[in-house]
Formats: C-alpha cells, sequence, structure tokens
C-alpha cells in the first residue's frame, strides 16, 4: 500500500468526527468496568530522552498518536497540552507521531509550534503494532494510575470528554459521576468466540477441534480491505465489510473440505 493509500486508511474514521468540537467543558465520565493492562511503552523523544510508560505508575497517561500531516491532530494537541498544564503531577500526556516521512527533528519542529509541553516520539511500526497497528488517527489511549488502558478515544473527540475520564480516574475532589461501559475489541486484541457477525453458523457446523482452528486463523491472519485489522476482527467491527466476509468462508470451506 503506497503512501497516500495508508494515509487516507488512516484519517477514515478521523474524518467522520471532524466537526467534534475540542473545547474544554463538562461532560459524563465514562471508563471500561473491565480495564486492560496496557502493552509495554518505551521510546525515545524527539530530544532523546528515554521514556518507559511504567515511569509513570500513580498518574494518568494519556498516550497520544497522531500525525504532522493530520489535520485534525492539529486540532486536539493545543487542548492536550492545556490539560497537560492543568493537572501537573496527576497527568501526563505523552505524543507518538506515525509520521514515516518526517524526521525526528522535523517532528519536533512541528510539535513546538503547536505550543506541545509534553515529551513527543516516533511511534514506529513496532510500537504501534503493540496497539493493533493504529488504524484511525488521533488514537488516544487513556491510562489508568496502575497502569490499565481504561478508555480509548478513536478520533477527534471534545476534549471535554477527556477531561471528564481523566478526572474520575485522578479521584479529583469535584469529579464527575463515572458510568462504567463494557470494554470494545482493541485493536490487535483477539476474538475469543465462534460468535462472529457472518459466519457463525458455518463455525457453529463445525466439529469443536475444527472451529478452535479456524478461530485461531481468523485472528491470525488479515483482511485485505484499508482496515488491515483480522478478518475476526474486521467482521466483529465491521459487520457490513465484504472483503472480510468472502475471505473468513473461503477459510471456513476449505476447513470444512479436509
Amino acid at each position: 500500500m503506497n503512501l497516500m493509500s495508508r494515509r487516507l486508511s488512516l484519517s477514515l474514521l478521523v474524518l467522520c468526527s471532524v466537526l467534534a468540537l475540542a473545547q474544554l467543558g463538562q461532560a459524563q465520565a465514562e471508563l471500561w468496568r473491565n480495564p486492560k493492562p496496557a502493552p509495554a511503552v518505551v521510546f525515545h523523544t524527539v530530544n532523546g530522552k528515554l521514556i518507559n510508560l511504567k515511569q509513570y505508575r500513580g498518574e494518568v497517561v494519556l498516550l497520544n498518536f497522531w500525525a504532522t500531516w493530520c489535520g485534525p491532530c492539529r486540532m486536539e494537541i493545543p487542548n492536550l497540552a492545556r490539560l497537560q498544564a492543568k493537572y501537573p503531577g496527576r497527568l501526563q500526556v505523552l505524543g507518538l507521531s506515525v509520521d514515516d516521512d518526517a524526521s525526528p527533528a522535523q517532528v519536533g519542529a512541528f510539535a513546538k509550534q503547536l505550543g506541545v509541553n509534553y515529551p513527543v516520539g516516533m511511534a514506529g511500526v513496532p510500537l504501534r503494532m503493540e496497539f493493533g497497528g493504529i488504524t484511525a488517527i488521533p488514537s488516544t489511549f487513556l491510562v489508568d494510575p496502575q497502569g490499565r488502558i481504561a478508555q480509548w478515544f478513536q478520533g477527534l473527540h471534545p476534549i471535554s470528554e477527556i477531561d471528564a475520564d481523566a478526572r474520575a480516574l485522578m479521584k479529583m475532589p469535584d469529579g464527575e459521576q463515572v458510568t462504567y461501559i463494557s470494554r470494545p475489541l482493541l485493536p490487535g486484541e483477539p476474538v475469543k468466540t465462534i460468535h462472529i457477525p457472518g459466519i457463525y453458523n458455518e463455525l457453529a457446523a463445525l466439529p469443536a477441534a475444527k472451529q478452535k482452528v479456524l478461530l485461531s486463523r481468523l485472528n491470525k491472519e488479515h483482511c485485505t480491505c484499508p482496515c488491515h485489522m483480522t478478518l475476526a476482527h474486521c467482521r466483529t467491527e465491521d459487520t457490513t465489510c465484504p472483503v472480510s466476509l468472502q475471505e473468513s468462508k473461503k477459510l471456513i470451506i476449505a476447513a470444512a473440505g479436509k
């Protein structure tokens, strides 16, 4: 896939939320009732400083994946800088650039122009894959003081939502009421059930041993549509995708004939 196609696929979900206004204000806090341990995050900033996510245990962390060419990212970053200044010692923003065609120095200069007051580093492919490949930007993962992902903001969201969730995790004295919701399937996370939209009946008709093998393959083989997710993940997240449906059924037919 060429660079232009990759950018278009990364921006697909972002474009749907461009009209979201990033203004500080009040919002209802929503956190996952079953937070997931965050992957290991170790990187060098554009200034050469080594950053390890573990060093911020006890604080709330915002892991923000962005790019210099992303318009919604440029809208969001000044508000993230305001949050960083608003909660010193309690909240830490970490910026991770997915730019493939810009040097660390160029990214650093761009971040400085936007008034970034928090560490910024380059998110290479290995780091992105720890978070499922990052299929849309901005993507912001809210990490609680115990090092668990407690919320995920895909695309541009009102900064008031991020602020409310962060305050809830910080247990601010005047914090908002919290609604606890079920955690969605995170990027790269395997689907653990055969109850997959569009192919459940075919899977259920197979012996248990073949179901197990097929589920493993569906969680490993990637859809060839622009999403770059596994077949199982694409079927779960986008039930209308004809590509993952066709490719999944091919695997099932081949397995059934053995």
